[in-house]
């Protein structure tokens, strides 16, 4: 009897498990952790609808703005969305305010969004030293969140953000060149003591 109650137990717990690991997520991946002073940073922004499919959403994306300059964003070219409801697009462009990218808005009324896709590309610039954080999160107004292709029901998606460094690589470079110099002066001058 106990037995059957742990196998139960196990089940129950495997399938929770196995449900939560497949949810729907959008991630922000950066070209590089770190990054130079004036140099471009690309963040891409990933999907995983495989479990749920979506008929579509639309996104914010906030930013530190002492650290970064936007630029611009693009759908990946392979990213099969509807021209007629993505934004910017037909729909209309992101709405900007110092560190915040609000409406970046995705989906298809005919066949819905399913599986891990590349959705497009945001472009920055990195203009102070720093660790900024880039999170993302579903948009409330105008376009609203993510909503199921079955039932219609309202899609919680998990969200995972990121951190770019922004270095001054003038400085790091100054300090390895003068070690540099600094060891072989001394190799120079322990040879000569010979």
């Amino acid at each position: 009897m106990h037995k059957l109650k742990f196998l139960t137990l196990m089940a129950v717990l495997l399938s929770v498990n196995y449900t939560t690991l497949q949810a729907a997520s959008l991630t922000l991946t950066p070209s590089a952790n770190t990054a130079g002073i004036g140099e471009q940073i690309l963040i891409d922004i990933n999907m995983d609808f495989s479990d749920n499919p979506t008929l579509g959403g639309a996104i914010d994306i906030a930013y530190d703005e002492t650290l970064f300059d936007y630029v611009s964003f693009s759908f990946d070219a392979d990213f099969p969305t509807d021209p007629g409801f993505s934004s910017p697009g037909n729909a209309g462009d992101p709405l900007l305010s110092p560190g915040l990218i609000q409406s970046i808005g995705f989906g298809d009324f005919f066949t819905g969004l399913s599986g891990p896709y590349l959705v497009g590309t945001l472009t920055f610039t990195s203009i102070s030293q720093g660790i900024g954080q880039f999170s993302i999160s579903e948009n409330v107004l105008p376009l609203g969140g993510f909503i199921s292709l079955d039932g219609l029901s309202e899609i919680d998606p998990q969200m995972f953000n990121t951190s770019v460094a922004v270095v001054p690589v003038p400085a790091s470079l100054l300090l390895f060149m003068s070690g540099l110099f600094g060891l072989i002066f001394k190799a120079k001058h322990l040879t000569r003591a010979k």
